[in-house]
């Protein structure tokens, strides 16, 4: 081989003794030396992660919205630390703003039985105000032995708000289930969630990603309210409310059931047969007057001596007829009258 000698060929057989590998199509040979800086910016094109690495970039890693990846790592995967249960975090609504549609999908779980589940949601049902507090709530769910999703919403709401109106659920099949929220004009929520076992796909909502109405096989889930100081005011004694708990108060009947209970009894009681006031009291002793109360002032003046044990109280006269026969015991005859 000669440096510049382009008229000239080289031998196959000097090719046999040096090149012992294929040469790659498209292969160009020059005697000018490239070398890397190091800087993305010297490059001409975007690098080829190759295939696998791409796809792990695709589910675990984005940088869409920052300047480097560094700021904003999403995982639409989740988060493991034991490789089983799994964590997530999403802006499940945007600002609603004036918008008619209420109905929003969160998040779709996929599990097996057993599999448990929370959502927890932050933010209001409507309106971002000033004084609008914001409230929270928790979603709950568990796939059954029989492949039966059941859900409960747990609402932390305040006397003025909530963080939504309804939670609702969309059975997709035996292992898959949509979790749906209703929220009113200018709503916003964040959500995070985990699960046991299976995995969560998280909806993040703009207002045009939203139904009017609930969609087809929509199911509202049970819900429980959870009263606090916020949203329950406590009673004066006596005070009554004809609302039984709705806001926060308790029914007459609350209270009157309250009021008659006794020992293990519950509900209505019958106080008919029961004194309710207080008995009348007198100082004058009176033949027959069974529902008067005698004076302790009375007693004191009258009853000078302890009342024997198992004593007998009445107004029945008795007399004896003189005959040994009519006696129920022997006769003691007091010392001193001893014949």
């Amino acid at each position: 081989p000669t440096n510049g000698a382009t008229t000239t060929a080289i031998s196959s057989d000097w090719a046999f003794d040096n090149v012992k590998t294929a040469v790659p199509a498209n292969a160009v040979f020059t005697d000018t030396v490239n070398t890397f800086d190091g800087a993305y910016s010297s490059l001409t094109d975007t690098p080829d992660l190759g295939t696998a690495a791409a796809a792990a970039a695709t589910d675990f890693i984005s940088a869409t919205n920052a300047d480097t990846a560094a700021e904003l790592i999403t995982f639409s995967k989740g988060i493991s630390s034991d490789g089983n249960s799994k964590f997530y975090n999403w802006r499940a609504i945007d600002n609603t703003s004036s918008s008619s549609n209420t109905y929003f999908r969160i998040a779709r779980v996929t599990s097996s039985q057993s599999s448990r589940f929370m959502i927890t949601l932050a933010g209001r049902s409507t309106s971002y105000s000033d004084n609008s507090l914001p409230a929270m709530g928790h979603i709950v769910g568990q796939l059954n032995n029989d492949n039966n999703y059941d859900v409960v919403f747990y609402n932390h709401s305040t006397a003025s708000s909530e963080v939504v109106t309804e939670v609702g659920i969309i059975d997709v099949s035996n292992t898959v289930v949509d979790i749906y929220v209703k929220v009113a004009t200018f709503a916003e929520l964040t959500a995070t969630g985990h699960i046991s076992d299976g995995s969560f796909a998280v909806y993040s909502n703009v207002p045009a990603d939203g139904n009017s109405s609930a969609p087809s096989g929509y199911t509202v889930v049970t819900e429980y309210t959870a009263y606090n100081s916020g949203n329950l005011t406590p009673l004066a004694i006596g005070t009554t409310s004809t609302t039984a708990m709705a806001g926060d108060t308790l029914s007459t009947q609350d209270l009157t059931d309250i009021g008659n209970l006794s020992g293990t009894n519950t509900g209505d009681q019958d106080l008919s047969s029961y004194i309710t006031s207080q008995r009348a009291i007198s100082s004058t002793p009176t033949d027959g007057a069974t529902t008067t109360a005698i004076s302790s002032d009375w007693a004191f003046d009258n009853v000078k001596t302890a009342v024997p044990a198992n004593a007998v109280f009445t107004d029945t006269v008795n007399t004896f007829d003189g005959a040994y026969s009519s006696l129920s015991g022997t006769p003691t005859i007091p010392s001193g009258n001893a014949i």
